[in-house]
């Protein structure tokens, strides 16, 4: 006998068919406010429908928990101003929660007295100006040109041997005369010299179309996010 009843009762189990109607309220609890049942062994009564909106309260209690508690977690590891990073395309505004905002195209430098918390700077690539460059020794080489010569028969004159010059210098004999110098009275001698020549030094340093230096270290490329709220 009490094998049939336990049959019946499966039976009328598989067909039951429960309505619930349900909304939330103004304090986000869950409210049922419509009840209604075929089954002739398990109706529901006032007192069933109180026991179901306790129930559906308790879970989205435990929901909010929970929301509150993965908070609490989010503040605990990443508070406001932590850094985020990762190898992968991983949002964190949609994967662990919070606002973030990406950082590109920068690197962490970590604060001293000389660089303030936050301040940011640094160029990538420069082209160098003359404050940059330091002073430069060059050293021009320049073609040798030989400046020689001598005068001679000063001293003592001889019939015929007149004073005499080479190289760069010259004699010049008053009224073109040369010959023995006591032929003439008042002979007048000067000497002449000419080294003039010039010199043309180009020096070149450096290029004409400079180009900008690079001032990347060496580097992997990650994502890196900074969570502001």
């Amino acid at each position: 006998m009490k094998n049939d009843e336990e049959n019946i009762n499966e039976l009328e189990e598989e067909n039951e068919d429960v309505i619930l109607i349900g909304y939330y309220g103004e304090d986000n609890k869950g409210s049922i406010d419509s009840l209604s049942s075929r089954s002739s062994y398990y109706p529901l009564s006032a007192n069933q429908g109180r026991v179901l909106n306790e129930k559906v309260d308790a879970f989205l209690d435990n929901i909010n928990d929970l929301e509150n508690r993965l908070e609490t977690l989010l503040d605990m590891f990443y508070p406001i101003g932590s850094i985020y990073q990762s190898t992968k395309n991983i949002d964190p505004n949609t994967v662990i929660g919070g606002t973030w905002q990406k950082i590109e195209g920068q690197f962490l430098f970590a604060s001293s007295s000389k660089y303030s918390l936050g301040s940011v700077g640094g160029i990538d690539k420069n082209t160098l100006v003359d404050n940059n460059i330091p002073l430069l020794s060059v050293t021009t080489k320049i073609n040798q040109t030989t400046l020689k010569g001598a005068f001679a028969n000063f001293a003592a004159q001889s019939s015929g041997q007149g004073p005499t010059a080479s190289g760069i210098c010259e004699v010049y004999l008053a009224g073109d005369y040369g010959g023995y110098g006591t032929s003439k009275a008042g002979m007048n001698d000067s000497v002449r010299i000419d080294a003039s020549h010039s010199h043309t030094a180009t020096s070149t340093a450096g290029n004409s179309s400079p180009q900008p230096i690079e001032n990347m270290p060496p580097y992997k490329v990650i994502n890196m996010w900074e969570r502001i709220g």
